[in-house]
Order: structure tokens, then C-alpha cells, then sequence
């Protein structure tokens, strides 16, 4: 489990870390910054599941937040 989780986590973490070295150029726009918040959240749910030994959630759960807001 743990090699399986490893891989995507620093991959969410490595896109994380570029949009956010992109905010020094200027003013994030609204796409960036979700996909920034998105990242950042699958990479903290995979460090969970890590150590909780299970698997991550699938899925957006992001996206879910939203429409339950609209």
C-alpha cells in the first residue's frame, strides 16, 4: 500500500508546489487556485490513508463541497 500511495502523492505535492512558485508571477486565477487547493487536499488524504493503512478516496470531493454550496 504504502509504494502504491507514494507516487501520486508526490506527484499532487510536485503540482501543488508549482502553482504556488506561479502566485510570485502575479495573481492566481480561479482555475489555478482550485486546482492548487485540490492538489494540496489529495496529497494530505494520501499521506492519511498512508498511515491509516487504507486506501485514499477516489473522486473529487472538492467538487461535491461545491454543489452542495450552489
Amino acid at each position: 500500500m504504502e509504494d502504491s500511495g507514494v507516487f501520486p502523492l508526490k506527484r499532487f505535492n510536485a503540482v501543488a508546489t508549482f502553482i504556488e512558485v506561479l502566485k510570485q508571477f502575479g495573481e492566481l486565477d480561479e482555475g489555478l487556485a482550485s486546482k492548487m487547493k485540490y492538489c494540496k487536499f489529495k496529497a494530505l488524504d494520501i499521506i492519511k490513508a498512508i498511515r491509516e493503512g487504507r486506501r485514499p478516496t477516489p473522486g473529487n470531493p472538492l467538487a461535491e463541497e461545491e454543489e452542495e454550496e450552489v
